[in-house]
């Protein structure tokens, strides 16, 4: 079995496409995809293609990290890799059609042959089904491929635990160094896996160990084969490898290998053996910031490398990111080790027309592995209001005095319209007007940049001697929220 025990991050399917910012469009079949494998085989491929030519698409070698397309077919019993240069074409139906020759990953040999009877791709171009065969040794067994575009973030699916445990007919242990690599060779999805330990078998203890390599479904499901073992001979696996609680990202592995006698292998991956990309805060929002603001709205990421080993990358914008949004000053992060306190990123969300702004920030490591992506949001234009006068003070006066009345003007001096409305606070002496005759609260705002509105309040002195108090608010989708005090005062002559 081949294998790399390079330490790479397994935190990003990125690595698949030609650069990352081009994986948000679309506007071919061309480019990365992951497909499951199902129908008579289980297992998965990624492709990348080229753009067409004449109605074909060519297999490229993934750009990032120069690994051929590759795949893992449980009817073949073999991971191979597709070679550059085979084509699939559209027919007069417009349905995909061609053959893949396909070359074992391990020995160069030729493994088989995908052939693709019909296929179709959605109008965003990024779902995909084909039909056809694959065809071995033992003759051609029927298969579905459900293809998508890799994901633009990945979780860290590597890691390893000293409590390990496997299972199976007179056989089991809870003490196995277990750990899960990426595969140097062909590059995640795919999977390298080993155990070594302690194994109880038929009532004996014994030293076992066990190797193979898996490779992932979008769906996570793991298909693969148990390489070499010391003490159970060989077999398929499969099973799962995925995070199952985002919000505590370990990531866990089960496989049921075929051997003898039938195997069950899980554990928790608790200590890491890539490096592991850390951005803090994951997610941002700006707020309401003024258009044109010279100094901008500012805020800084922290950047770390929770794993082992050396980490490098930088931060890009992906496509369909609002221009509003800026990395200012240093953009990139080299050879983070686990005891560097991190590097900061700024970025400024500096608007230019008003409304909702969205941006995806992504977080990259150096040959396209553990991209993080960060989500970025603000509001261009603000809604601000002044009010004058502002507190509303009416004239001292004597009990049971003349009615008096002030005028408010509210004035918006954002730069983005404001949409609210008025309210008094429940008062007997202070009421908000409409012309001569008491509003019916609350009273509607809509104020364009830089005009006014006008409230009128009325104050009727009460019979004794007190000061009346009242508040004044103003709130709204757009208005945020102000209040203005409000001050009768009735006194004895």
């Amino acid at each position: 079995m081949r294998r790399s025990l390079l330490a790479v991050a397994v935190a990003g399917l990125t690595l698949l496409a030609q650069a990352a910012a081009a994986q948000q469009t679309f506007t071919s079949l061309a480019g990365p995809w992951w497909f499951t494998i199902s129908g008579k085989d289980r297992g998965a491929i990624v492709i990348q293609f080229s753009a067409p030519a004449k109605g074909t698409f060519a297999v490229e070698d993934v750009t990032l990290t120069d690994h051929p397309s590759f795949g893992f077919s449980r009817e073949l019993a073999a991971f191979f890799t597709v070679p550059a240069g085979e084509e699939l074409a559209l027919d007069s139906n417009r349905s995909i059609v061609g053959e893949l020759a396909l070359v074992d990953a391990d020995t160069d040999a030729d493994a088989g042959v995908l052939t693709i009877v019909k296929g179709k791709v959605d109008k965003t171009f990024t779902s995909m089904k084909l039909k056809g065969t694959i065809e071995g040794a033992n003759g051609p067994v029927a298969v579905k491929l459900k293809g998508v575009r890799p994901p633009d973030a990945f979780p860290v699916l590597s890691g390893r635990t000293t409590d390990g445990n496997i299972a199976g007919k007179g056989v089991k242990s809870k003490a196995l160094d277990l750990s899960v690599l990426s595969d140097g060779d062909l590059g995640p999805p795919a999977y390298v896996w080993s155990a070594a330990g302690p194994v109880s078998i038929d009532k004996e203890d014994t030293d076992a160990t066990l190797d193979g390599r898996i490779m992932l479904t979008p769906n996570f499901k793991a298909f693969g084969l148990l390489e070499d073992s010391s003490d159970f001979g060989e077999g398929p696996v499969k099973g799962k490898l995925s995070v199952p609680d985002p919000n505590s990202p370990i990531p866990k592995v089960g496989l049921n290998a075929q051997a003898d006698p039938t195997l069950k292998l899980k554990g928790t991956l608790i200590t890491a053996v890539d490096p592991i990309l850390q951005v803090t805060p994951t997610t941002f929002d700006f707020g309401a910031v003024r258009l044109n603001d010279p100094n901008g709205h500012s805020h800084t990421f922290l950047v770390k490398n929770v794993g082992v080993g050396l980490l490098s990358g930088a931060a890009i914008f992906l496509n369909g990111s609002a221009p509003d949004f800026e990395v200012t000053g240093n953009d990139s992060y080299e050879d983070l080790d686990p005891n560097n306190p991190g590097v900061q990123i700024v970025v400024t969300f500096d608007p230019q027309t008003t409304g909702a702004k969205t941006a995806s920030l992504r977080f990259g490591v150096d040959e396209g592995l553990g991209s993080f992506v960060v989500a970025l949001t603000g509001t261009g234009g603000v809604s601000e209001l002044t009010v004058d006068p502002d507190p509303i003070v009416f004239d001292v006066t004597t009990p049971g005095g003349a009615v008096q009345l002030i005028t408010a003007t509210v004035t918006n001096t954002g730069d983005t319209k404001i949409t609210g409305q008025a309210s008094l606070s429940l008062s007997t002496v202070f009421t908000l007007m409409n012309g001569i005759v008491p509003a019916v609260q609350p009273i509607g705002l809509s104020i364009d940049p830089g005009n006014s509105q006008d409230l009128t309040i009325r104050f009727t002195p009460p019979t004794t001697a007190t000061i009346s108090n009242a508040t004044l608010t103003l709130t709204g989708p757009t208005a945020g929220s102000k209040t203005v005090a409000i001050t009768g005062t009735t006194a004895t002559p």
